[in-house]
């Protein structure tokens, strides 16, 4: 498992998504991103908060938006069982 405490502002999301799947697919480890979710400084008044959860394939497993029996049913299907 890959983790990290990151911080990146609203309009760099996207960045961070695609470094937590380029990470999952060629470590082949699941990553979990805890993102910083208040202003900082360093040019961070506003942060993206939103931490997420990510399978060896780039399969976004959890994240705010993510209902609880949704992510249930990702993560029962990433370790291969049936919920």
């Amino acid at each position: 498992m890959y983790v990290a405490g990151l911080v990146h502002r609203p309009d760099e999301l996207d960045v961070q998504e695609e470094r937590a799947v380029r990470i999952a697919r060629s470590c082949g480890a699941y990553v979990a991103f805890a993102s910083f979710a208040s202003p900082t400084g360093g040019g961070y008044s506003r942060t993206a908060g939103v931490s997420s959860i990510w399978a060896p394939d780039g399969t976004q497993l959890a994240a705010p938006e993510l209902r609880p029996a949704r992510l249930h049913a990702s993560l029962a299907q990433s370790a291969g069982t049936h919920s």
